[in-house]
């Protein structure tokens, strides 16, 4: 019996998705380094106006627009000022140790999800009779890390832009692995049934 059509198309999304997520998560451990640029990141409140063009020059020669005179009016007529700008800017790129230790943790489970996915995917275009738990294992593994990672994520005590963002990421491989769960639960599975 042949292999149905929905099978490949299943397969081939689960090999790209899967091959996506080993090679960022590989990326994630491989840089590690990233989480010291905020150590060599530094936001400076040392402004050097130059009133011709209305702009401000930090010590990183940025250019950000100033808004009336480098204070800005909130709704409750109270001021912020220079230092309050550059604190909300050097907390939003503060990574918490908590944050960089389960990102690189998550990172390397997530190499090992990854591959399975695409082992997931192979499967399914080739007719075995393993093929069907073996996709809904890997969706299913792939399902429980997106929930992991919001989860622990979610419990970040200092909720940085890193903590934030890793949040959200993973609602998206949820979406993902419910349609292909779906697809699959779904489809005529007859062709894995004869299988040898």
């Amino acid at each position: 019996m042949k292999i149905p059509s929905w099978a490949y198309v299943i397969g081939i999304f689960m090999i790209l998705f899967g091959g996506c997520d080993v090679i960022s998560d590989m990326q994630t451990t491989i840089a590690d380094s990233l989480f010291d640029m905020e150590s060599s990141f530094t936001i400076t409140n040392e402004w050097q106006t130059d009133s011709t063009y209305d702009t401000v020059y930090t010590e990183q020669d940025t250019t950000i627009q100033v808004i009336q005179d480098s204070v800005v009016y909130s709704d409750d007529d109270t001021y912020i000022t220079e230092d309050d700008i550059t604190n909300i800017a050097t907390n939003a790129l503060k990574i918490s140790p908590y944050a960089h230790k389960w990102t690189i943790r998550l990172a390397n489970v997530g190499i090992a999800v990854g591959l399975l996915y695409m082992v997931g995917g192979v499967f399914l275009m080739v007719r075995q009779r393993f093929s069907i738990k073996l996709a809904y294992f890997a969706l299913a593994v792939s399902l429980l890390l997106a929930f992991t990672r919001i989860i622990v994520f979610a419990l970040d005590p200092d909720q940085g832009l890193l903590s934030t963002t890793s949040m959200y990421f993973p609602i998206i491989s949820i979406i993902i692995d419910g349609i292909f769960v779906a697809v699959i639960a779904n489809a005529d599975k007859a062709a894995y049934q004869y299988a040898d």
